[in-house]
């Protein structure tokens, strides 16, 4: 079994070759106030764990190695007061910046749209849906009442995480259940345990947004 918390801590200054166990899956409940939110690789390990309560994004993330654990290896917050374009900073346990996520707001008016860049603000990868009408009739079904919980049944759109080149790096796909939400994220081309820690931030915190705007 992969000691998780040390890889996390040991993910800059390791020179070994080090990489989490994809795919990945996350999971969390439709019908909970609060997002208790679990990560999983593919043995079934669990490591990340946050709870967040709803209309809270705006507040600190803590994010855990799993639910056992109550010190945070990581945390995201946002520079700004209003969701629009905001930035979001992910941190480790030391307060180093390990990259930003950047809600593109004018894209995000019919689409979904996210970049991830370095600390530096440098650009390291776009998050977008493959199919965007797919995801824009996940979220209407997903504001009627009583069928807002079956949309998993039925629309399950696939999200693209690409270099600014367009290389596909990774790819995330809602998958098929009831009364809760749960993805899984598939990794198809090279990249360093670095980018890989960063992306497993990244989608936790793009989840946590959509599950808000529904």
């Amino acid at each position: 079994m992969i000691d998780y918390i040390k890889m996390y801590e040991s993910m800059s200054a390791s020179h070994e070759t080090k990489s989490l166990r994809f795919p990945l899956y996350f999971n969390f409940k439709l019908l909970s106030i609060a997002n208790d939110f679990f990560v999983k690789d593919e043995a079934g390990n669990e490591i990340a764990y946050t709870r967040q309560k709803m209309f809270k994004l705006k507040e600190l993330i803590n994010v855990f190695p799993n639910r056992n654990q109550d010190t945070p290896v990581f945390t995201i917050h946002s520079e700004q007061i209003i969701d629009f374009g905001a930035t979001y900073i992910i941190q480790d346990a030391s307060g180093k910046v390990l990259g930003k996520v950047v809600h593109d707001g004018v894209g995000s008016l019919w689409r979904t749209s996210y970049q991830v860049t370095d600390a530096e603000d440098q650009l390291l990868f776009h998050i977008r849906e493959k199919n965007p009408w797919v995801a824009v009739l996940d979220k209407m079904a997903g504001q009627i009442p009583y069928l807002g919980s079956l949309t998993g049944l039925f629309f399950n759109p696939t999200y693209l995480i690409t270099r600014p080149d367009g290389t596909l790096v990774y790819r995330l796909k809602k998958l098929r259940a009831l009364w809760e939400g749960k993805f899984s994220l598939h990794k198809e081309a090279q990249a360093s345990l670095n980018d890989d820690i960063l992306i497993l931030n990244s989608v936790m915190l793009f989840l946590l947004m959509e599950r808000n705007k529904g």
